[in-house]
């Protein structure tokens, strides 16, 4: 039976040995400390139908990385999966609403005919009927529906810096393209559910790229170093600008304490 959407989230005091809740690691320049209850986020992994141990706040940065697959020749993103906790209307900081985010490379065919036309208007270029988009799908509960109301989005590639040793991601404004998000009501699998969609242009990823001096090799050829690149879907620093930011490692599932 599918499982079904998950209840509202309470975060529970981190205990060690009774489950009583995942805890995300400090980082800094990166995402905040918090806690979920583990009861959410099996729920959501239920219904991602995998384990899903990349858990952000609304607020921090989802970091992935995209590399063109020998194979299949297709762009494939790593992690494509994320929890992502919302802060509570009350102000409560121990109650989240949360919502899972999938990402993953779609051909132009699989973006809604209305959807390319304002993306081609919004952004001015031609799309090519060969051209790929980088695909956002936030899956909210239908009560939680108006949460995308609050999306705020930035992203952009991540560099090292060989002068101070850290990681630096670009972080630009992405409205236009969550200025056009599709909502609907769907039953994924089996369960009603809020589905938001949104879209990035493989060009777009690669002109960003290309001002900004770094390689975008990973989106065009296989065996290249992958391309990492970080999201934020509630940006709180203000208007978003290019200044990089020290952006941590991602952390790996021990880290998370999945």
């Amino acid at each position: 039976a599918a499982p079904a959407a998950p209840a509202a989230d309470v975060a529970a005091p981190a205990a060690r040995g009774n489950g009583a809740a995942l805890r995300s690691p400090p980082a800094p320049g990166g995402n905040k400390a918090f806690a979920l209850a583990t009861g959410s986020v099996d729920s959501w992994c239920q219904f991602a139908k995998k384990p899903v141990p990349h858990i952000v706040e609304a607020s921090g940065m989802m970091q992935f990385e995209m590399s063109r697959n020998a194979q299949t020749g297709h762009v494939e993103v790593s992690p494509d999966t994320y929890i992502v906790a919302f802060p509570s209307a009350d102000g409560n900081r121990r109650k989240h609403r949360t919502g899972l985010v999938k990402i993953h490379m779609i051909p132009c065919d699989g973006v809604p005919e209305e959807r390319l036309r304002a993306l081609v208007t919004v952004f001015g270029t031609y799309v090519n009927r060969d051209a790929e988009f980088l695909e956002f799908e936030l899956f909210l509960r239908p009560c939680d529906a108006a949460l995308h109301e609050k999306l705020q989005i930035t992203g952009g590639p991540v560099r090292f810096n060989s002068s101070t040793g850290v990681r630096e991601s670009m972080r630009f404004d992405l409205g236009p393209s969550s200025r056009n998000i599709e909502v609907e009501e769907i039953d994924y699998p089996s369960k009603r559910v809020t589905r938001c969609r949104w879209w990035v242009g493989i060009e777009t990823l690669r002109a960003i790229c290309f001002a900004h001096g770094m390689s975008s090799d990973a989106l065009k050829r296989p065996n290249c170093p992958p391309l990492p690149w970080v999201m934020c879907l509630c940006e709180t620093r203000g208007s978003a600008a290019s200044k990089p930011v020290e952006t941590p490692p991602p952390p790996g599932d021990e880290q998370l304490g999945i």
